[in-house]
């Protein structure tokens, strides 16, 4: 009988939960191809609903435009702090995963020593990543989820924004790689099932619509959960030493390219 009505009781909390947060009107972009000529007419519709410009690392808020993030200029380090891209180079957008680890491939100084992660993975899983923009890649080392949550460019200000979209390189499952948007209640605006593309590139973006108004933006979005596959870079440190692994068929190891957000606001 208790268990009957704590059941009753947690139902009823959960239905209030959900009544209480909002229903928000959006756009969802998706799109998957072999390289990347194949998603860029995508891309480049999807940052024109973001505001068109890229504001770069102008301090703000700004009144229009939006931000990305390439990974590939020279200063971006190979074991790259969550808070690179709004301390170092001010993008305002702060990274949180599993022990605080993010690396970024291919560093500039000294020469090269890693290509799409070869000194994480064994060339047979690296060798599958392709790269939208230029030769650079990004990824979460202990896990395949991180967080990334918004600030104001420039300061230390929670910031929210009215879309992100990314690149992903090398998904190979369905719904394994995913992202969810949280406005800053913490109830969830959407989640996106990011389309396969084997040995390619895909793309996902969301944008928050005025619910009478789809060309306006609405600034909402607090913080994106992102969900890489099944399988961290960290599984294989040990493997990728031995010439000719072979991963299993169920794994799924995926990495990300660019970025692309709002401008982060108030």
């Amino acid at each position: 009988m208790k268990s009957t009505i704590f059941a009753i009781l947690f139902s009823a909390l959960v239905a209030i939960v959900a009544a209480s947060c909002p229903r928000y009107r959006t756009i969802i972009l998706t799109d998957a191809a072999h390289k990347a000529a194949g998603i860029n007419g995508t891309v480049l519709r999807y940052k024109e609903l973001l505001g068109g410009d890229d504001n770069g690392n102008a301090p703000g808020p700004l009144e229009k435009g939006q931000r990305s993030i390439n990974w590939d200029a020279g200063i971006v380090p190979f074991n790259m702090p969550g808070d690179f891209f709004n301390t170092r180079v001010t993008r305002g957008a702060v990274l949180m995963a599993k022990g605080g680890k993010f690396a970024v491939s291919n560093p500039a100084m000294p020469p090269p020593e890693d290509d799409r992660f070869s000194s994480l993975l064994p060339k047979s899983i690296s060798n599958q990543f392709r790269r939208f923009s230029l030769e650079r890649l990004f990824t979460p080392v202990l896990s395949n989820r991180f967080a990334i949550k918004f600030q104001i460019p420039a300061k230390t200000d929670a910031a929210k924004v009215s879309g992100f979209g990314a690149v992903f390189t090398d998904v190979d499952k369905v719904r394994r790689t995913t992202m969810v948007y949280l406005d800053k209640n913490g109830c969830r605006i959407a989640k996106i099932n990011v389309p396969p593309k084997g040995r390619g590139l895909s793309f996902a973006g969301l944008v928050v619509v005025d619910k009478y108004n789809p060309k306006k933006t609405i600034p909402v979005i607090s913080k994106v959960l992102v969900k890489l596959g099944n399988t961290p870079v960290s599984r294989f440190s040990e493997l990728r030493r031995f010439h000719g692994y072979r991963p299993r068929r169920r794994t799924d190891v995926v990495v990300m390219d660019d970025f692309f957000y709002g401008e982060p606001m108030y």
